[in-house]
């Protein structure tokens, strides 16, 4: 504190000097009678308060610097400097007020140096600043300020250094800046100025610092004027084109950063003849070529920041050979290829070292091992192979090394032992495999790690407990290895844990209730484990938990503690087998957006007070036990995006209170026995993407309201008792191309298909099976389909952005099934058990994606067009029971993925085609009953000798005897079977599984049922053909390394 009798001391005082003496307290009013003081520096203090108004008595003064203080008050109440002030520094304090009145107050003619940088500062410079006709230094930096820099600033022709960075102020400022040419720094960082560069400024610049603004076009070659520049940062900005060579010629340029722009073309060779650059930064810009061999001469760099461009091309030793004094070396996300090279060994002074997301391949050398000085190496997403170097252990500075997403394998003990600085330990997406109880004594020598990721690799061993001894652990991924065992209790002194992510291995027992002591855990992934039991009662004491996930595991309940942590946004625990009434409890979590409870035997009603979780946004019950109605609370939730209730025991309606869920994407109540008429007023959900209401009792006519659903992609209603006709719901708009999944069989529609059904272009299954729909189909309308017309489909769903795959159920001759990635693989046409009429239109042969194509039981007539001979990936077609006449036209024989034909019940002529040994595929019940003049092996109906087909070897027709002896019903499920096969490759696919978002995937079951059983052998020859086309569909929609 600055004692008050100070004031007392000698009237002669002129300067009182107190920089840096951890002074406290205010400015005592006493010294304003030191009546000669002159100079008054109280700099870097922890002094408070405001400035005394007595201090306008001490006419004298020239310097005042109240710099790093914590002074505050209004500067623009205070009133004007009266003194001949040379020196006003005012700088890091935290003094309000305006600029403009601040600034109008200086009235000193002889002020020299203005600092008002660090403050909260506000309004705009004024004019008057321009009357400061002796300033030489302005610092307003790090201000609240708007509007323009006055445009009579340009009169302070003394000025040497201005520094207006971070304060809000834009427009066009270089032509104000032109005339000051005794100008020496120009900082401008982090404000919104406009316009091209021109450096037609001052040519005694040293630093020039345009950093974080608007500027456009490209950097001119005229800076080439600027012969004393030691700094040149243009960085984040919007310039384009290349970099001038003229650059090179600023001898004196030590720092050069044009990062973030829109740059292009090559680093100019130019660049290696200045000597006395120290750092070089282009990250982020759109350079591409290789790095020039003259930079191999900048001796005297220190950093070299390329990333996130284009460059290419190898590291050689020769380039690497100059760099005797880098320290930081940034090449990450670029195209650079090839073995790292051995020469990087020799750069003794680098600390940091990041070469990740390139194409680098090869081993690590031990050559790396050398670098004492090494603090950072970041090898990631390379395409590097083999081990650890062992010398990597003599890296005893190492704090960060990370090498995820390559193709390194074997032990990782012997390299990284006794790296005691180890902070940050990222191995993930490998191929080690060390058993992590071999590393107990390993882990015990990073007392210093912050950070553990050793995911997916194929570490097994159970989890060590010398980790519990870790005490500044943040986050500890050990997801997606094949550990085994309990999950060690010693976990639970990690006081600093935020992240514990273990799922996807094989971890047995009880999670451990001493977890429940991690008051900083955020997030806890233990799912896809074989974990069970209760989840611990302890877990209610995890105050910051914001993710608990659980799923696919055997847990029986969730404790009702856990309704204590308001900071849980989410529960994701489907898959498991927990049992009961959903508690209560968690409709306290108020902070939960994400409840995920699919997939398991919860019974009981679906809790009214769930609608007090206004932040909801996804709500999964699915494929439980529940009763009752939909609670009408839910409607309180007005940001909810996703229901998913279906496949329970609901009955009752859809409440109309659901309607203030404005946000709605999707809502999936099928598979329960709600009934009714459907009088849910759907306008009120316009965002609503996904509808599914199928398997249940409504009836009345489809809803109205639907029509005014404008992004709708899925509409799914079947098996309901819907009546009328569709026409009047009528989609139109933006609808026709969003709209993928139409649904509407086995109701009582009636009347004909409305024209705005075949004007849906992105439609991939329409299923209008078993209703009594009438009417000829519109061959040229049905070329509108152009979602049917793929056989690769580029999925641009927002359904798939979200995470939200979509289950759709269909039948397939008879069978029923749920199939999961609808909208990725599969294309169906359903129209059976109808009564259309009229031909069967060739145009269906132009759809060629179709899988599944379906027009039994109806009317048609005339000849099966040739043209569904181009239907290559069909792997069903059933025109049967109809009235088709003319033979089998051949073309049908090049449809080799065709798993299930029938063509029974009508009056087809001829031969059945013996090419491509279609005669031998199928059993007669594919032609029986009915088709009485229908001839050929399958039949037992010898061919007429004027016949096409007479001459069909004998071999053809031993093969043939042997489709009889398979059932119609074989090959029926021979299509169904076939989409199983795939499904569950898919479903019990870990890898797969996991890719997926984990806040929403959830696990279905195919059913398949038949009466016909057989053995695998017979099987697998008349499955094959079709499993191949749809695996080879799949494969390309998923690729899982």
């Amino acid at each position: 504190m600055i004692p008050k009798a100070w004031g007392a001391l000698s009237g002669s005082l002129t300067a009182l000097l107190l920089d840096n003496n951890s002074l406290v307290g205010e400015i005592p009013s006493g010294i304003a009678r030191l009546a000669k003081l002159e100079h008054l520096s109280l700099r870097q203090n922890n002094l408070s308060g405001f400035i005394p108004v007595e201090f306008r008595q001490l006419l004298h003064l020239k310097t005042i610097d109240l710099g790093l203080n914590n002074f505050s008050g209004d500067l623009s109440r205070a009133n004007a400097w009266s003194s001949p002030l040379e020196k006003l520094d005012l700088s890091v304090n935290r003094f309000e007020g305006s600029v403009s009145t601040i600034v109008k107050g200086l009235t000193s003619n002889s002020l020299k140096y203005l600092d008002l940088s660090n403050n909260s500062l506000t309004g705009s410079l004024p004019p008057e600043l321009g009357e400061l006709e002796h300033l030489e230094v302005l610092n307003i930096s790090n201000n609240k300020l708007e509007g323009t820099i006055p445009a009579d600033l340009r009169r302070l022709s003394n000025l040497t250094e201005v520094r207006l960075n971070n304060v809000g102020l834009h427009g066009a400022v270089l032509n104000i800046i032109k005339p000051l040419q005794r100008l020496r720094v120009l900082s401008l960082v982090r404000n919104n100025f406009t316009g091209s560069l021109s450096f037609n400024v001052s040519t005694l610049l040293e630093e020039l610092d345009l950093s974080s603004n608007l500027f456009t076009g490209q950097i001119p070659v005229m800076v080439s004027r600027l012969k004393n520049l030691r700094i040149l940062r243009l960085t984040e900005n919007q310039l384009e084109g290349s970099i001038p060579k003229e650059v090179g010629s600023l001898k004196s340029l030590q720092e050069l950063d044009l990062g973030s722009n829109q740059l292009t073309g090559s680093i100019p060779k130019d660049i290696g003849s200045l000597q006395n650059l120290t750092a070089v930064v282009l990250r982020a810009n759109n350079l591409n070529g290789t790095l020039p061999s003259e930079l191999s001469r900048l001796s005297q760099l220190k950093k070299l920041h390329l990333k996130r461009n284009s460059f290419e091309g190898t590291l050689s030793g020769k380039l690497l050979s100059g760099w005797v004094n880098l320290k930081y070396l940034d090449l990450n996300e670029n195209r650079f290829s090839g073995p790292l090279p051995k020469a990087l060994g020799r750069l003794k002074s680098l600390q940091k070292l990041r070469l990740k997301f390139n194409q680098f391949s090869g081993g690590i050398p031990q050559e790396i091992g050398d670098l004492e000085q090494l603090q950072d190496l970041d090898l990631g997403s390379n395409v590097l192979t083999g081990i650890l170097p062992g010398r990597i252990s003599k890296l005893r500075n190492l704090a960060a090394f990370r090498v995820p997403n390559n193709s390194l394998s074997g032990s990782i003990s012997g390299a990284l032992t006794g790296l005691s600085k180890l902070s940050i330990l990222n191995l993930r997406h490998c191929f080690f495999n060390d058993s992590l109880d071999a590393l107990n004594e390993t882990f015990d020598t990073w007392k210093g790690l912050t950070e553990i990721y050793l995911d997916r690799n194929r570490f097994t061993g159970s989890i060590p407990i010398s980790v519990g001894g870790l005490a500044d652990l943040r986050r500890l991924y050990l997801h997606s290895n094949n550990l085994t065992g309990e999950i060690p209790g010693e976990l639970g002194n990690l006081e600093s844990l935020e992240i514990l992510h273990i799922g996807n291995n094989s971890l047995t027992g009880e999670l451990p209730h001493e977890l429940g002591k991690l008051s900083r855990l955020k997030i806890l992934d233990a799912s896809g484990n074989k974990l069970g039991h209760k989840v611990p009662a302890e877990f209610g004491n995890l105050s910051s938990l914001i993710d608990l996930i659980l799923y696919e595991n055997v847990f029986t309940s969730l404790p009702e503690q856990l309704g204590s942590l308001s900071q849980l946004k989410s529960i994701v625990i489907y898959s498991n087998i927990l049992r009961g009434d959903i508690p209560r409890s968690l409709s306290n979590c108020s902070s939960l957006t994400v409840l995920n409870m699919g997939c398991n035997i919860l019974s009981g009603q679906v809790p009214g007070d769930l609608g007090k979780l206004t932040n909801l946004e996804m709500l999964h019950l699915d494929v439980n036990l529940l009763v009752g109605e939909i609670p009408k609370e839910l409607g309180l939730i007005q940001g909810l995006r996703a229901l998913w209730i279906f496949s329970n025991k609901l009955i009752g309606t859809i409440p109309h209170t659901l309607s203030n869920c404005t946000k709605l994407v999707q809502l999936r109540v099928a598979h329960n026995q709600l009934s009714g008429n459907l009088t849910f007023d759907f306008r009120k959900i316009p965002l609503l993407r996904t509808l599914s209401l199928a398997s249940n009792l409504f009836e009345g006519t489809i809803p109205l309201g639907l029509r005014n659903l404008e992004v709708l992609e899925v509409v799914d209603l079947s098996k309901n008792m819907f009546s009328g006709s569709i026409s009047e719901v009528s989609f139109t708009g933006k609808t026709t191309t969003t709209l993928r999944v139409l649904s509407l069989g086995d109701n009582n529609l009636v009347g004909t298909v409305p024209a705005w059904i075949w004007t849906m272009t992105s439609l991939q299954l329409l299923d209008l099976s078993e209703n009594n729909l009438s009417g000829n189909l519109p061959a040229a309308d049905l070329l509108q389909l152009k979602g049917m017309n793929v056989t690769k489909q580029n999925v641009t769903s927002s359904l798939k952005d979200h995470g939200l795959f979509e289950v759709v159920y269909i039948t397939v001759n008879g069978q029923e099934l749920y199939w999961t990635w609808i909208l990725q693989t599969v294309i169906i046409f359903d129209l059976s058990t109808n009564n259309f009429s009229g031909e069967i239109p060739a145009t269906l042969g132009s759809l060629h994606g179709i899988l599944f194509l379906n027009l039994s039981n109806n009317h048609f007539i005339g000849s099966i067009p040739p043209e569904l001979g181009s239907l290559a990936g069909l792997s069903s077609l059933d025109l049967s029971s109809n009235h088709l006449t003319g033979p089998i036209p051949s073309e049908i024989t090049r449809l080799s993925s065709l798993g299930s034909l029938h063509l029974e019940d009508n009056n087809l002529t001829g031969c059945v085609p013996i090419v491509n040994s279609f005669s031998t595929r199928y059993g007669n019940s594919s032609y029986l009953p009915g088709n009485p003049d229908l001839n050929g092996d399958p039949l037992n109906r010898t061919c007429k000798p004027n016949m096409p087909n007479e001459n069909h070897s004998a071999e053809e027709s031993s093969t043939s005897s042997m489709s009889d002896y398979v059932s119609g019903k074989v090959f029926a499920a021979g299509a169904v079977i076939g989409f199983c096969l795939m499904s569950t490759s898919i479903l019990n696919s870990k890898i797969a599984r996991n890719s997926l978002d984990t806040h929403f995937y959830s696990a279905w079951r195919v059913p398949v049922h038949s009466d016909s059983t057989f053995s695998e052998g017979e099987f697998s020859s008349i499955v094959q053909h079709l499993r191949e086309t749809l695996e080879a569909r799949q494969r390309e929609v998923f690729h899982v390394r």
